[in-house]
């Protein structure tokens, strides 16, 4: 990194700025190797590798149904996950595992079809089953639609398809809770796959883990639903944070997770705990924007002795990743593109790893900032002002630098002292006597 050279008042050389990269000194790009056999470089892309689920757990469409009438027949969402896990149950299952299953399975779909407006393109082929219910839209002088059976079905299959569900008055009340939980779903499995790659992780060391663990912080310990969730909490965990949506397609989680107004719509809802993790975005991008919030705070310190720090060109490339949508490999060319947009930058993907290629060149310089920022906040009055100041100091991205650059982390942290000593000495030489 470039100095300005200017050592005024600290006593050690002035913060590097971020360089701002020539065209023709474009940052090293850290892509991944791949076989070229079957394409070219242009061509290549990583792909979320994703195992279909067990043929129990597809998704068993109501035919015709609309996201409208979703959440008025809830009950043909939850029969038909009952009929495929019972035609296909996992080993050991009893019917009282599979009919809790298919409750947490039948809600969930029917809050993201309704929420979601999901259609049956939405749903992956490989994870759909033959529908079982056929809904028929109000005719003239009706209110409601219709379910009826669909044809083709075993004499047996209609005899249960037809049966009632009777609900406990247990069950009841922990189904208006899952109905709040399942607002949660899809957007954060779009925020698991943005950070991790995965739909859901039950490691709750990960940052998919942390994000649906909070949901279940918020509304699982209710009384309503505790003991009913009992000693099958693993299975339906894994049916509501994983398998129940597993079968929508991803450009849905996409949308949602990275979307502004879901994010308003699930604060609305009471679903703070998946709300405060949204919109998603790449944990490089996370780590860039952290970066410019602290370079914010420090950079005005720096520059009463002559110093600061450009973070323009990381704002270019943030503003980059934004402008593309997320899972699209070949978004067509940016409107008014920077010239000092690099020229393999085509799609999110690589403008990711843009930013991830100036955070890890500037880590240095971003931690002596968190040093200094450090060494500041604990000398002043800093750390008592909360909001952003505690969202800076706990953050992961800058509190890995402490471990990582930890000379830099250190180098910052001193400055700080010459700086205050630096200001001492100002206001002292501004004071004067009137004669």
């Amino acid at each position: 990194m470039a100095t300005d050279g200017n050592t005024s008042g600290t006593g050690n050389n002035a913060p590097p700025e971020f360089r701002s990269y020539k065209e023709r000194d474009l940052p090293l790009m850290e892509f991944p190797s791949f076989d070229m056999r079957n394409g070219s470089p242009v061509s290549a892309f990583r792909l979320v590798v994703r195992l279909p689920v067990a043929q129990g757990y597809h998704w068993v469409p109501v035919q015709g149904m609309t996201p409208e009438a979703a959440m008025s027949n809830i009950d043909a969402f939850i029969k038909s996950q009952q009929m495929q896990l019972t035609a296909h149950p996992p080993a050991d299952w009893t019917r009282e595992r599979i009919k809790k299953i298919a409750i947490c399975l039948g809600i969930s779909r029917a809050v993201a079809t309704a929420n979601h407006r999901i259609q049956l393109s939405d749903i992956m082929p490989e994870e759909r089953a033959s529908p079982v219910f056929n809904y028929r839209p109000p005719v003239a002088g009706e209110t409601r639609g219709t379910i009826e059976i669909v044809p083709g079905l075993s004499d047996e299959e209609r005899a249960f398809a037809a049966q009632p569900i009777e609900y406990t008055d247990a069950e009841k009340a922990a189904m208006a809770v899952l109905m709040r939980c399942s607002l949660a779903t899809i957007p954060l499995q779009g925020y698991s796959l943005v950070d991790c790659g995965q739909d859901y992780l039950s490691d709750k060391g990960t940052q998919s883990g942390k994000a649906f663990a909070a949901v279940e912080r918020q509304f699982w310990g209710e009384p309503a639903i505790k003991d009913w969730l009992g000693a099958d909490i693993k299975q339906i965990q894994d049916a509501m944070w994983n398998k129940a949506t597993h079968p929508v397609n991803l450009a849905v989680k996409y949308r949602a997770c990275t979307s502004q107004e879901v994010k308003e719509q699930l604060v609305t809802a009471g679903v703070g705990s998946a709300a405060i993790r949204l919109p998603a975005m790449e944990p490089e991008v996370r780590a860039g924007k952290s970066y410019i919030a602290l370079c914010d705070v420090v950079s005005p310190h720096f520059e009463m002795f002559g110093g600061g720090v450009n973070t323009d060109l990381l704002e270019l490339a943030l503003a980059t990743v934004q402008a593309y949508p997320l899972g699209t490999e070949n978004p067509g060319e940016l409107q008014n593109r920077d010239k000092r947009i690099p020229l393999n930058v085509v799609n999110r993907r690589t403008a990711v790893h843009w930013v991830s290629s100036m955070v890890k060149r500037n880590a240095n310089i971003a931690a002596m900032c968190y040093g200094f920022f450090i060494a500041m906040s604990d000398r002043t009055l800093m750390s008592a002002a909360g909001g952003a100041v505690d969202i800076l100091r706990h953050s992961f991205s800058l509190k890995k630098l402490v471990r990582n650059q930890l000379p830099a982390y250190m180098t910052g942290y001193e400055m700080y002292g010459d700086y205050a000593a630096a200001v001492a000495k100002k206001q002292t030489r501004s004071k004067g006597a009137l004669q």
